[in-house]
């Protein structure tokens, strides 16, 4: 594709912006758009997407930044965030359109046989899998196939979407579910570049979450090896190593792509 991955007029989304791995995405991504961008950022906690906005507003000055407080994981309120994301937009006016979906959570990690709360299940679909069948086609119809415009669909993964872990299920089914959703948009959408990333072990609230609460002690012991030998990520290496595969551009749409699989 000719169109420019960076520098050029952007509108972008980024779920899950108000910690962790979206946060660093939203920080890192803003100040490679060019003039007239507009970034939006979408979260539960309105207080800490300020605190977002704050940093992207002196990282790059020329980005408007706009916060969408709202819980993606709520059947009620998916369809208002999706909205507020998208229904003031003026297309037009981009050269290049980017959603990344981060926005996720580990759910109850333990073995399959003790999950029965369908309640609980269901709210973790949502927000891992549902989420991405409201967002994406609403991206998709707002800014639609164009010679003008550059479409990008980014989903933050997991290895755990391709690599069965104990205590994991239901985390692991949920990843591999909101993969296949991206892998589809990249069959049915051939202009449109599908990237699925899986960060590698990053040092966030979910990281502690792992190494404490799996019920599995394989699985837990596995998780403090990882931490103890230095293999875990910061928020921005991971999404340094994300920056170049988006500049670079050589990934097969669709594809999962693991941080330890690029090479430089």
């Amino acid at each position: 594709m000719s169109l420019s991955v960076f520098g050029s007029s952007t509108f972008c989304v980024v779920t899950g912006a108000s910690q962790g791995i979206g946060q660093a995405v939203a920080l890192h991504l803003a100040p490679k758009f060019g003039s007239n961008s507009v970034m939006v950022l979408t979260a539960r906690n309105g207080t800490n997407l300020d605190e977002t906005k704050a940093q992207i507003v002196t990282k790059a000055p020329n980005v408007e930044v706009r916060c969408v407080v709202g819980d993606l994981g709520n059947q009620e309120t998916i369809a208002k965030v999706a909205a507020e994301c998208f229904d003031s937009v003026t297309p037009d006016t981009f050269q290049h359109a980017i959603i990344v979906q981060c926005a996720g959570s580990l759910g109850d990690l333990v073995y399959i046989r003790d999950l029965n709360n369908a309640v609980d299940i269901q709210k973790e679909m949502l927000l891992n899998v549902t989420s991405a069948f409201v967002l994406t086609p609403k991206f998709l119809n707002t800014f639609q196939k164009s010679d003008s415009l550059r479409r990008t669909v980014i989903n933050i993964s997991s290895l755990a979407a391709i690599q069965p872990v104990k205590s994991w299920g239901l985390y692991c089914t949920t990843k591999a579910g909101r993969d296949m959703v991206f892998k589809v948009v990249a069959e049915e959408e051939q202009d449109v570049r599908v990237l699925n990333w899986a960060p590698g072990p990053v040092r966030t609230i979910m990281i502690t979450k792992c190494t404490e609460d799996s019920a599995d002690a394989d699985t837990r012991q596995m998780m403090r090896d990882a931490r103890d030998s230095n293999m875990v990520l910061t928020c921005d290496q991971t999404c340094e190593m994300l920056m170049h595969v988006i500049e670079k551009d050589e990934f097969k749409s669709g594809d999962h792509v693991d941080y330890f699989d690029v090479k430089k």
